[in-house]
């Protein structure tokens, strides 16, 4: 067994969850996001070079994040971009996307929230968002 399938395997083959894909790059919206799995929280890499700082002023906690993964990318194949509505925040953190970008080419299905906004901090740690697999 390879290790993403292990992984899946771990949080999904226990809990009874069933791959739910994406539609045009993006998660659909989930209707009951307490049934959610936590995978994480972090913040937002990059949130200064995007529309972050012309966005930030209509963030709130609560807000729905959505992914898109982007292999391709120069610096990181496992790069993951994170969107509120049509903007682009930044990505989610290389320390922490390898095995979410696993997940996401494997069709499950990730979703995002925000968790704690500190608009007095460094961008870096400005907006903390929860990282969720779908039920």
């Amino acid at each position: 067994m390879n290790r993403i399938n292990f992984i899946k395997n771990i949080l999904l083959g226990t809990l009874g969850l069933s791959s739910i894909q994406s539609l045009s790059g993006f998660p659909t919206i989930i209707n009951n996001p307490s049934k959610n799995i936590k995978l994480i929280t972090t913040t937002i890499a990059g949130f200064n070079y995007y529309d972050g700082p012309t966005t930030e002023n209509k963030l709130e906690e609560g807000d729905t994040l959505k992914f898109r993964r982007t292999p391709n990318n120069t610096y990181d194949n496992n790069a993951i971009e994170i969107y509120w509505q049509a903007h682009k925040l930044g990505f989610i953190p290389k320390p922490h996307n390898k095995i979410i970008a696993q997940l996401m080419d494997s069709k499950e299905h990730i979703t995002g929230r925000i968790r704690h906004i500190n608009k007095t901090d460094s961008y870096w740690n400005r907006i903390y968002f929860g990282i969720y697999l779908a039920r």
